[in-house]
């Protein structure tokens, strides 16, 4: 029957038929050819960064299969100079998942820069002078899972800034100006380990934390607090673990 609706077919229908195929054909091969070179063209820039980084003084890290970059720890880079064309490097580095920019001399305004880096998942801006007004630039950060800030003049008043990190598990937050105003942590769903060393933290600092429902380790070591406050925190979260 199917042969037979064929040969009924007009014969300009018939003839349609190959030149169409060969249209779709043509599209998939030339879609396939662009999609080829544009990764040929992403690696080549990626390889070009890395090799850049490397010139600059940054540890560069390659992944597994050797094909992309893993990690990149700038604080080898020794002038800031040099540290502006690092970061300016980064976002060609397409996979990156670690970034460690520790005592450096990163500015809020280069965390811009790294606010664009979508596939970290973790981050070390310990011993800077980022402030609040950087961490907003970190909000594309979805993936992240582990932000150090340790000794920087970060402040409670920033921690909102952190709301769009729906997978952090461990945040340190030890050493800065933070005090207090801790609630925006209770409602990171996934946060798991909490670091606050050597904080003065205020009344009510700690029962902030009461509403999360992910928190399992507490860091207080050479902090002070009100007993009542971490009572009050403990009494809400029986199976937390704190460290003093």
């Amino acid at each position: 029957m199917a042969e037979e609706a064929i040969e009924s077919a007009p014969a300009g229908q018939r003839r349609r038929r190959p030149i169409l195929a060969l249209a779709v054909a043509a599209l998939v091969a030339g879609a396939l050819a662009c999609w080829f070179l544009a990764n040929a063209k992403r690696a080549a820039a990626e390889a070009e960064a890395a090799k850049s980084l490397e010139s600059l003084g940054a540890i560069v890290v390659m992944d597994g299969s050797r094909t992309h970059v893993a990690s990149v720890n700038l604080s080898t880079v020794t002038s800031p100079e040099s540290l502006a064309k690092g970061i300016e490097l980064l976002p060609a580095l397409t996979d990156l998942g670690s970034l460690d920019a520790s005592r450096t001399a990163i500015t809020d305004d280069q965390l811009a820069t790294v606010g664009r880096l979508t596939s970290l998942e973790s981050l070390a801006l310990s011993q800077t002078s980022i402030t609040d007004r950087g961490l907003k630039q970190l909000a594309g950060l979805t993936q992240l899972r582990s932000l150090n800030l340790t000794t920087t003049p970060i402040s409670g008043a920033g921690l909102a800034a952190l709301s769009d990190f729906r997978r952090l598990k461990i945040l340190d937050l030890s050493a800065t100006k933070t005090a207090d105003n801790l609630a925006p942590l209770a409602r990171l769903p996934q946060l798991d380990w909490l670091v606050l060393r050597e904080l003065t933290l205020a009344d009510g600092a700690l029962s902030d934390l009461s509403a999360s429902e992910s928190l399992s380790r507490l860091t207080l070591e050479g902090s002070t607090y009100p007993a009542a406050s971490l009572t009050q925190l403990q009494q809400a979260l029986p199976e937390l673990s704190v460290d003093k």
